[in-house]
């Protein structure tokens, strides 16, 4: 359960009187705090970066490293690195772009409004979605009257974590109310009435007369639905630079089975000054009112918390103090839902929903709005404008549902009943009681998780040595079933196998793979039963491990550019060709500041300070060439690209390899015009010879950058190439099933006696798979008989590039 400070009243009088009681000590404090977040010398300055995270190694690789995490971001995080320890994380391999340079956590500050007004008063440094970050000076804005809609970073201790998307199982649910029947019990005229009531207390911005009359109010409808744990959750805030006291108003409704696991439903109940806030955010008050009001006799297996929260006006202050606490405590929340602005006249079928990272919530809305109240959603993805935020802050999921038709009358005086539609309203509010019950009843916290303790195996060896080693363990209760940990393998293009793991101590298990033929590719992932919610799947089966089966690695290439090696530039660019040096241009028109890998030196495109880009027509960098007759190869690089910082966003970079000295060019990647990679940040790239050429002993790799339009500013790097040969020389030779070390009609003749007469397997048996399915059985005989007759691909060589390997 939350703890928190709790302002237990029963008159308004005594919220007055307990309020005036403790401001003079709240003031004070206050200013202390305000004074201590400014004049803090142990804060980090240095420079911003967006760093990528998707996935638990990630997370892991960046948490490891010297940076200050200040923003959780949809796909990543805001970190504030020092100068000195950049260097670090642009060589970690982890996608960083640069955002800033010298700032401060205090001098960040992420925009509250639905609109784009206040682009106009602060530097924009990011902006996705509805997510906009500024860079502000905090004296100024302790001066502006009245204080602009922003909210600074205030959570002080950000957690860097990844965690996998929630899975739901509803179908599988037997005890789930039918979901027609709860909606069914959600009345229009409750919502009306109570919006219209909020409305009646004229201007509700925090700390007046009027909000905390309208906070007295909502704790006694809660109790008039029959809640005996209702409390005033107060917190010191800053109102029209002021410290002042003020209170979120909050319910609870224990859960049944889980009670220490929470369902947030909540918006703000305050408005801006001088607007009677009916659709903002009287309409998402009075959801939460009705929602509470229909589940209160329904049995819930997690607790509810019904919260209206205050002070959102004023930089979500409420739902900050909240969800802080909430993250201090430890407390499991499962999933926050906010509503707010969810009732304009304007609306009719279609409506916004925002979220984080995880959008199963956001999906298990839109499906559910769908099918019950046929609304059409639109996924807005990340936006710091509404009570959801801090939550997904602090690494609680949340999504927030809004209307499609933004209101005309946003933060005025006629933000009244007049303007909205409650037969809209009532849609929206159906939508989020069937989501906000299937996502508490549809929880269960017990999982497992999977950790590889020497590195997930992205090399096998041939025959039937290879083992790797995962640790499994139950997590949130979760209890992993004996025995039942398997490895699933597929070779080629063939059919999943999976077979038992074994357990080598308590937790770690060993998976061993089968005979394996050279060059072949290996998918793979491990699954394991947990007591209560049974299988879990490391990874998903529609996106497995992969491995390739080779014998040794062999460097044949390796560049930091410290040394001129012979690659070549050519190209008709007018300015900014590729050269070799240390950079010098310090990184402020998208340039990269410092090489790769430490080492001082890569390619760069123009390297000087100032207007050193890429400039009318390409420019090209081409390799040495490289010996791969060995089969294939792996190769890999850095790669810095930046194109965003001109008035237009339109060049791209690729990148090519050639099997023929340079004869003809086969594309690889391509980066750009917009996406990830474009906005500067060195990234690694790697990627496998046979999967765009035959290998061969005459490779080369090239790098193109161009700037072909007007107003563009382009700018790149490469460092750190690095060439391996794949080597497998095993005496095997696949579609050879009678072992006389060529492959003829006598194979195929031994693999139908195989399947048909009962003969002898052959051995390994891998050998007679010659179609690459997994299984030896008719269909090899015929592909052998294919290549010995018609000319067709030799055995185990599906591509037809000569080299075999499934």
């Amino acid at each position: 359960m939350v703890h928190i400070n709790c302002l237990c009243v029963k008159t308004l009088e005594e919220i007055v009187i307990k309020t005036a009681s403790i401001l003079a000590a709240a003031i004070l404090l206050f200013s202390l705090h305000l004074y201590a977040s400014t004049e803090d010398s142990n804060q980090i300055r240095g420079d911003l970066y967006k760093v990528t995270v998707l996935s638990k190694i990630e997370a892991d690789k960046l948490r490891a490293l010297d940076v200050e995490p200040v923003i959780r971001l949809n796909d990543g995080y805001m970190v504030i690195v020092e100068p000195d320890a950049a260097q670090e994380l642009i060589s970690s391999g982890l996608k960083a772009e640069l955002i800033a340079n010298n700032v401060t956590k205090d001098e960040l500050a992420v925009d509250n409004r639905m609109d784009k007004k206040n682009v106009d008063l602060f530097e924009l440094l990011y902006e996705v979605d509805q997510f906009r970050l500024f860079r502000i000076d905090p004296e100024e804005v302790s001066r502006m009257d009245p204080p602009p809609q922003i909210s600074r970073i205030l959570v002080e201790d950000l957690k860097i974590t990844y965690k996998e998307p929630v899975s739901f199982q509803v179908a599988a649910r037997k005890d789930l109310m039918d979901l027609e029947t709860l909606i069914s019990m959600v009345n229009k005229d409750s919502l009306q009435s109570y919006t219209e009531r909020l409305q009646a207390f004229q201007h509700r911005e925090a700390t007046s007369d009027s909000n905390i009359a309208s906070g007295y109010w909502l704790y006694s409808k809660f109790e008039e639905f029959g809640y005996d744990s209702v409390i005033f959750d107060t917190f010191t805030a800053s109102i029209f630079n002021l410290a002042d006291t003020c209170f979120n108003v909050v319910a609870f409704k224990v859960g049944s089975i889980l009670p220490d696991h929470h369902v947030i439903v909540g918006a703000h109940r305050d408005a801006v000054p001088l607007s009677p806030g009916a659709d903002d955010n009287g309409s998402g008050s009075a959801a939460v009112l009705e929602i509470a009001r229909v589940l209160k006799d329904i049995d819930t297996y997690c607790t509810f918390v019904f919260a209206l929260f205050d002070a959102e006006e004023n930089g979500l202050i409420g739902s900050y103090a909240y969800a802080n606490e909430a993250a201090a405590d430890g407390d499991s929340i499962i999933f926050m839902l906010n509503m707010d602005m969810i009732a304009d006249k304007e609306n009719r079928n279609k409506a916004y929903v925002f979220h984080g990272s995880d959008d199963s919530y956001a999906n298990l809305w839109a499906n559910l709005a769908d099918s019950l109240v046929a609304i059409s959603t639109t996924f807005q993805g990340a936006s710091a404008n509404s009570d959801h935020y801090p939550f997904l802050q602090n690494g609680y999921p949340a999504i927030f549902s809004h209307e499609y038709e933004f209101s005309s009358v946003y933060h005025s005086p006629q933000d009244s009943t007049t303007y909205m539609s409650f037969t809209y309203m009532w849609s929206m509010v159906k939508a989020s009681l069937a989501t906000a019950y299937v996502a508490a009843q549809s929880y269960s916290p017990f999982a497992i998780t999977f950790d590889y303790p020497n590195g997930v195996p992205v090399f096998l060896e041939p025959g039937g040595s290879s083992t790797f080693q995962v640790t499994i363990e139950g997590i949130t209760g979760g209890v992993v079933v004996p025995g039942s940990a398997q490895l699933h393998y597929a070779i080629g293009v063939g059919e999943y196998t999976g077979v038992p793991m074994t357990e080598i101590s308590p937790g770690l298990y060993e998976g061993t793979f089968p005979e394996l033929p050279c060059f072949g590719r290996v998918s793979f992932y491990v699954t394991a039963e947990e007591e209560v919610n049974g299988v879990f799947y490391d990874t998903d089966p529609s996106n497995p491990h992969q491995a390739v089966v080779i014998e040794e690695q062999a460097d044949i290439f390796q560049d930091d550019f410290e040394l001129d090696k012979g690659w070549s530039v050519y190209g008709d660019a007018q300015e900014g060709t590729w050269e070799r040096g240390i950079p010098i241009g310090g990184g402020d028109r998208g340039d990269p500041p410092s090489d790769y890998d430490g080492s001082g030196n890569c390619f760069l495109t123009f390297n000087q300070d100032g207007n050193s880009d890429v400039d009318f027509g390409t420019t090209n960098l081409v390799s040495p060439t490289f010996d791969l007759s060995s089969g294939n190869g792996e190769i890999s690089y850095a790669r810095w690209y930046s194109n965003y910082l001109g008035y237009t966003q339109d060049d791209v970079m690729r990148v090519y390899v050639s099997n023929d000295d340079g004869s003809s060019w086969t594309l690889v990647e391509t980066i750009g015009p917009t996406g990830a990679g474009t906005m500067g940040g060195w990234f690694t790239h790697s990627f496998w010879v046979r999967d765009f050429v035959e290998a061969s002993a005459q490779m080369k790799l090239r790098f193109e950058v161009s700037d072909l339009y007007m107003s563009s500013t382009v700018e790149a790097g490469i460092d750190s190439v690095h060439v391996t040969a794949l080597i497998c020389e095993s005496g095997y030779l696949c579609g050879d099933a009678n072992n006389d070390m060529t492959v003829n009609v006598s194979d195929a003749v031994y693999i139908i006696n195989y399947v048909f007469v009962g003969g002898s397997a052959p051995d390994p048996l891998f050998v007679g798979d010659a179609n690459c399915d997994g299984s030896v059985n008719v269909s090899d005989g015929v592909y052998i008989i294919n290549y010995v007759f018609i000319g067709g691909n030799q055995p185990c060589d599906l591509n037809g590039d000569g080299i075999p390997g499934c």
